[in-house]
Formats: structure tokens, C-alpha cells, sequence
């Protein structure tokens, strides 16, 4: 009769430090903590963690969709950044009152380049390809020249 060996070995960290976890992952990705940041927090290796985003649908779609989030917040706000905004700012009066105060902010050149040249890359971006169409003209004089020619120093 033969024993059946078993098969201990280290733990697989993602069913103990990080499928429990998928919630807080999200919630990291949201706040826009890095992956490396949140391999410390679940204590894994960067192999592992790229190795569970492949093997764990569920732990790539938290990723995915906290990352996604934070990432339409950054649109949001660069796109209000280009085009100007009123907010609201609580200041303190001489009186010692707090009151709320109204302001702007103006448009930004630098979020309206960035957007224009990511967004409408045909007619914003620095390098345009530009097509020549028709025929160049222009004649080599070569008389004096002979295929023996050298532009060695052979002396």
C-alpha cells in the first residue's frame, strides 16, 4: 500500500492576503495608491501580484475598475482645468466671520495643449506627417566624373 504524498509547500498568499481583500484593492486603486504600494500592503512579491492579475479574473477587475474610476476623476478634472471653473473657498473676514467666497479659476493652456494633443492627435500633435505630391525637378551634372574615380588616397 502506498501513501499518498501530500502536497505542503508555501501557501498560495492570494486566497490568505489578497482575495479577501478585493474590496480594499479596489478602494486603493481608487485613491490611486500604485501597484507597487499595494503589493506592500498585501504583502506579495511584484511576480505574484502580476501573476494573480493573471490567473484571478476577480482581482484584475478590482483593479481594473478602481483604477478606471480614478482615472475618469483625472478627465474630469483636467477637462475643468482647460475650460476655467467657479468654486467655492471659505475665507475668514476682519470681523473674525467665516464666510464662504465665491472665485475662478482660469483656464489652463498647458491642460488645454495636453487634452487637444491626446485627444485630437490628426491636426495637435508636434510631429505631423507631411506628404509630398508631385515631381522634383533638378538635374546632376556629372560630366568629368568616371566610374574609375576614388575618393581614396591611394599615394
Amino acid at each position: 500500500m502506498s501513501e499518498k504524498k501530500s502536497n505542503a509547500g508555501r501557501k498560495n498568499k492570494y486566497f490568505t492576503n489578497v482575495e479577501p481583500r478585493l474590496e480594499e484593492v479596489r478602494e486603493w486603486a481608487e485613491k490611486g495608491l500604485t501597484d507597487a504600494e499595494m503589493m506592500k500592503l498585501l504583502g506579495i512579491s511584484h511576480q505574484s501580484f502580476y501573476k494573480y492579475k493573471d490567473e484571478y479574473s476577480e482581482f484584475a477587475d478590482a483593479l481594473k475598475v478602481g483604477k478606471s474610476f480614478a482615472d475618469d476623476l483625472v478627465e474630469q478634472a483636467l477637462y475643468k482645468s482647460a475650460l476655467g471653473y467657479y468654486y467655492e473657498e471659505e475665507t475668514v473676514t476682519n470681523k473674525g466671520e467665516v464666510v464662504s467666497v465665491r472665485k475662478y479659476s482660469k483656464p489652463s493652456n498647458t491642460a488645454q495643449i495636453f487634452w487637444l494633443k491626446n485627444r485630437r492627435k490628426d491636426v495637435w500633435r508636434d510631429k505631423q506627417d507631411i506628404e509630398h505630391s508631385g515631381t522634383v525637378d533638378f538635374e546632376i551634372n556629372l560630366e568629368g566624373f568616371s566610374d574609375d574615380d576614388s575618393t581614396e588616397d591611394n599615394g
